[in-house]
Formats: C-alpha cells, structure tokens, sequence
C-alpha cells in the first residue's frame, strides 16, 4: 500500500491531479481510519492505464467509461479513436496545404457582389481546386521517382560499359520530364516529345528564371541523344565522360521538377 505523496513521485502528477481522480470515481483508493487515501496494486494499474488513456487523447470522461469496459470492447474504441484521428490530420493536412496556398498566391479578391454563389460557396470551391492540384502532385512525385530509377538504371549501364543503352534511357526519361515539366506549367495534358520544341518553350517562357545555363546545358544532353541515334555502334564511339554529364543534366532536371511541384 502507498501513500499520496509517494504515488504522486511515482506517477509524475501532482497530489490534487490524484485527488481529484478518487473524487470523480476514475481510481477506486482505499481509506484508513483517518482517512488517508491508501493506493494498493490494484488502484496503481488503473492510475497508469488512466494516464495511458489520456496520453492516446481521451477526456477523463471518456476513460471512465473505458476502463469499466471488456476487453473486446476497448479494443473497438481504440480503433475507432484511430480512424477520428485520421481524419483529423486529414483535415489539418488540407488546412495547411490552403493556407500554404494563400501565402504563395496572396489572399484572393473579394468577388464580385453580382457572383451568384455566396462567399462560403466560392471558398469552398478554392479549396477544392488546392485539394485536386495537390492529388495531381502526388501523382507526379511518384512519375518522377520511376524515371529516377530509370536513370539508375542508366548509370549502372553506363558503369558496364553500355553506352548506347544508357543513353538511350537517359534520351527517354529526359523527353518524360520535360512533357511533365510543361504539362505542370500550362495545366493540362502535353504529349509533344520533341526534345528542342519542349526546350525553347521553357526558354521562352523562362521557365529556369536566372539560371539560364540550364537551357544550354539540355540543348548539350540533346545534342549528345541525337549524335548517339546517328552514330553506328554507338557504344565503341561514345565518350563515356557526355553520357555521364547527360545522366548528370537530366538527374538535375528531376530535381528542379520535384522542388517546383512540391514548394
């Protein structure tokens, strides 16, 4: 049997914290003659199944309930708990990709009073344009991590020797990035693969801003994909050190790609 003061120690809460769990009837404590609450084992272990259950975020009400229950029936409750708090960080997750919004866009002007839609409809409908821009970058994460592993497999065969396969993939993942990067740019659907006509679109719209040396150096790993297809057997006329800088360029590219669609 222990006292107040030493279970307090032993618990890490204060006296009137303990106290006021006898009043409510959470922990049932045992009383001397003088009335001084007593702690036996049985009341420790509900005292930490207690500071257990509000640590998963329950209200003292909730784990009165709780502890009274079967085990069967505790373990529904738990799950349930889980599944509110997914949709909770949902929620927060949406908040905070709004409010990222706003603050990269700027707070949007107030509409017009002749807008048929009331202002909590037109908020609505913001919001869901956000939610939908930031599924759509999901799905672009995850093109950019399968071409990623396509030029890994590009550098392995450009490791062993095979040039001409590794530049072939490195040409490949290049004309997918670039389609990826103008269809993010113009918000729809680009098919075009011409390496120079998707080039001199981002140079025209200035996609790299001050680094303009990045459109020199992807006209370069153009030129060296294009000498590689008009070259016969390519692997014994390839440098080695222009199919590196081309893996080098277009690693890079997918790495501007991720940090544009993802800030």
């Amino acid at each position: 049997m222990k006292k107040v003061s030493e279970v307090s120690r032993l618990a890490g809460v204060s006296r009137r914290t303990l106290q006021y769990y006898d009043n409510e009837g959470v922990i049932k404590v045992k009383r001397t003659k003088n009335n001084y609450r007593m702690y036996d084992q049985m009341a420790l272990r509900k005292l930490w199944e207690l500071m257990m259950y509000k640590e998963m975020g329950w209200d003292l009400k909730c784990i009165k309930q709780i502890l009274r229950m079967t085990e069967d029936k505790r373990d529904k409750w738990m799950y349930l708990k889980i599944r509110k708090n997914r949709n909770e960080i949902l929620k927060l997750q949406q908040q905070n990709e709004f409010i990222m919004w706003i603050a990269e866009n700027g707070m949007p002007p107030m509409p017009e009073e002749s807008n048929d839609k009331t202002y909590l409809e037109q908020i609505s409908l913001l919001k869901n344009r956000v939610s939908s821009r930031r599924n759509e970058n999901y799905n672009y994460i995850s093109d950019i991590d399968q071409l990623r592993k396509r030029l890994d497999e590009a550098y392995q065969q450009l490791q062993l020797g095979q040039l001409r396969y590794a530049i072939y993939d490195t040409e490949q993942v290049m004309k997918e990035a670039m389609k990826m990067l103008i269809k993010w740019g113009n918000g729809e659907e680009w098919d075009e693969d011409n390496l120079m006509t998707n080039i001199k679109i981002c140079e025209r719209r200035k996609e790299f801003g001050m680094e303009s040396g990045m459109i020199q150096k992807l006209n370069k790993v153009r030129c060296i994909c294009e000498y590689a297809k008009e070259i016969f057997e390519a692997d014994k006329l390839l440098d080695y050190d222009k199919v590196r800088f081309a893996i080098m360029q277009t690693k890079d590219l997918l790495n501007y790609i991720e940090k544009k669609i993802t800030v």
